[in-house]
Order: C-alpha cells, then sequence, then structure tokens
C-alpha cells in the first residue's frame, strides 16, 4: 500500500497528472461547494471557479481547489452555529408567548 501512494507521488511529481489538474482541481471545487447551504452555493461556486481560471500552473489550480475544502467546512460550520442560534430565539419566543 505504501508502495502504490508513492508511486502515484512520483507519476504526480513527475508530470503525468499535470495535464489533468486542472479537471481535477474544478472537479473539486464543483464537488466541495455543493456541501455547502443551497442559497450561497452557487455564488460560492461561481467565485471559486473564476479564481481557480485565474491561477496560471496547473499545481496553482490544483492548490487552491484544495484550499477551498477548509473554507468550505468553516461557512458550513458558521452558518449551523447561526442557523441553530436563530432556532433557539425562535423556540424561546414561542415558549414565552405561552406564558
Amino acid at each position: 500500500m505504501l508502495d502504490l501512494g508513492k508511486d502515484f507521488l512520483m507519476a504526480l511529481a513527475s508530470g503525468l497528472f499535470v495535464e489533468q489538474l486542472p479537471l481535477i482541481s474544478q472537479w473539486i471545487i464543483i464537488c466541495v461547494s455543493s456541501f455547502l447551504p443551497m442559497r450561497i452555493r452557487k455564488r460560492y461556486r461561481d467565485e471559486w471557479l473564476a479564481d481557480l481560471h485565474e491561477q496560471e500552473k496547473s499545481i496553482s489550480k490544483f492548490i487552491f481547489a484544495l484550499q477551498t475544502i477548509p473554507n468550505t467546512i468553516s461557512i458550513v460550520v458558521s452558518t449551523q452555529t447561526n442557523r441553530d442560534r436563530i432556532e433557539r430565539r425562535l423556540m424561546l419566543s414561542r415558549w414565552y408567548h405561552v406564558f
């Protein structure tokens, strides 16, 4: 298993996959953006794809695409947190109306 990973990295470093990196990078961004909430998904996907196309080298595109993963996690977590706050406020307001 370790040799397979090493062979993959060697092939990547030797340029075997370099011509596929832009396509892989685009695929990463499309997949990652699908985890975002629906209301902001298209905007972020379009912005990230535009930024991706501004990258000059294939490896730069790949690194940029990988950087969208932690950004997406952060956005999803903060959005979930805000949604939880809103739901708690709604529940409290309903509870206060009962009394």
